[in-house]
């Protein structure tokens, strides 16, 4: 059996992704070394994306227009935070954190990076992966003995804190890591947040399969799932789970009608959140109130322009809030790029006689994920998390994949 190239590119991408933060504090801890140079993979793979873009595919002339647009788009706004903001280092960062990963996934389709990748054996690797990581999150859980020291990321989170703040007062990191006496499991992530959302799309994609794919076989997997995201604590990741379980029913539901209804589900579930929040009970929640606070800050704080990359990195709990503060009514291009990678993957759905059982999961798991995700952006900040990258990384595959194999069976024909 010949080895894929082009899955153990993914497959490398996809861990260095997951364990970056515990890898590298790990690492720190041991040799006392501070691993600059390997931290910057993902910094080299878009310099070297981009390069490979010029060199091998436009030949320095004629770019495509998307790309064109979005390189442009990238430079018009580092430029801008350069002139307004004094803070260079926070600038760099935020460009790491929001346009790097978009960036970079967007090179590698128009690289053709994933064209011959083999998509059953990249699922299966991801179904690996994603179980290893829950089985260390059941070992946290059950190793924790109550001292936050005994958590190996109370540490880091608190000194990436004070770096940001050097008065950052310790306590806030408490709840971040307990709660009501025990441990929020993150598994190997910095945060239980990041582990939820990551464990929830995990859980749509299972419940996929299951019923796409008849794997009966997996539904110990997905009862483990939800075991998963009960000792995590976070309620998002129910909610996300949810939101994609329905989706799936009605995308695949008969009636054509009701399948447009799927893409309606992730706003009536904001608007849903948004009139619970609004009930007497849930105002007296602190998270809640302070979400409702934070768009009023957005109402009273936007400016057309907007305040530029490096100001808001991670003043609020919501993505939306932080792109249409930072960015102004450039925000808006954000909803655009998600509605035409979902518009590209329904189109290739479309096709679906061309393609095999494993295709047609992954393209309707990353539908699925995508407008899952237009429901956590309302409320969660995910810029670093590993499922803000995996969305458009996965996108970008079965799209460079799928387009790769319909063109090539309609071509046989």
């Amino acid at each position: 059996m010949t080895l894929n190239k082009q899955n153990i590119f993914a497959s490398t991408i996809l861990i260095y992704l997951v364990s970056y933060d515990f890898l590298f504090y790990q690492l720190e801890e041991i040799f006392s070394i501070n691993f600059i140079i390997l931290k910057t993979y993902f910094e080299v793979l878009f310099f070297g994306a981009l390069i490979s873009y010029f060199v091998y595919v436009t030949k320095f002339s004629k770019l495509h227009s998307s790309v064109l647009f979005l390189l442009s788009l990238v430079f018009c706004c580092v430029v801008y935070a350069f002139i307004i903001n004094e803070d260079i280092i926070s600038v760099i960062k935020d460009f790491r954190l929001f346009f790097l990963p978009i960036t970079i996934c967007f090179l590698l389709y128009f690289l053709n990076a994933f064209d011959l990748i083999n998509i059953k054996k990249l699922l299966w690797f991801y179904i690996l992966l994603s179980f290893l990581l829950i089985l260390y999150g059941f070992f946290e859980y059950i190793i924790f003995d109550g001292s936050l020291k005994s958590v190996w990321r109370y540490e880091y989170l608190l000194e990436l804190k004070k770096e940001v703040d050097p008065n950052y007062q310790e306590h806030k990191i408490i709840y971040q890591i307990i709660r009501d006496g025990s441990i929020r499991v993150s598994s190997i992530f910095i945060s239980a947040l990041d582990y939820s959302f990551y464990v929830a799309t995990f859980g749509i994609l299972i419940f996929i399969m299951i019923l796409k794919l008849k794997n009966i076989y997996l539904l110990p997997l997905f009862l483990i799932t939800i075991f998963s995201l009960y000792i995590s604590q976070v309620r998002t990741g129910f909610i996300l789970l949810s939101i994609g379980i329905i989706c799936y029913f009605l995308l695949n539901s008969k009636i054509k009608i009701v399948n447009r209804l799927a893409f309606f589900i992730p706003f009536v579930a904001i608007f849903g959140t948004f009139f619970l929040m609004l009930t007497e009970s849930s105002v007296n929640d602190s998270s809640s109130l302070g979400r409702l606070v934070q768009y009023y800050e957005l109402i009273s704080k936007f400016t057309i322009f907007g305040s530029g990359m490096g100001k808001y990195a991670f003043d609020f709990d919501s993505l939306y809030i932080y792109i249409f503060l930072t960015y102004g009514v450039l925000g808006i291009l954000f909803f655009y790029l998600q509605y035409w990678i979902i518009n590209k993957l329904l189109f290739v759905y479309r096709n679906h006689k061309y393609l095999n059982g494993y295709e047609k999961v992954m393209l309707q798991f990353m539908i699925i994920y995508h407008l899952s995700s237009l429901y956590l952006f309302a409320f969660q900040h995910t810029l670093g998390a590993p499922t803000f990258f995996i969305l458009y990384f996965f996108s970008f595959i079965i799209l460079t994949r799928t387009e790769y194999s319909i063109q090539k069976k309609k071509y046989c024909e």
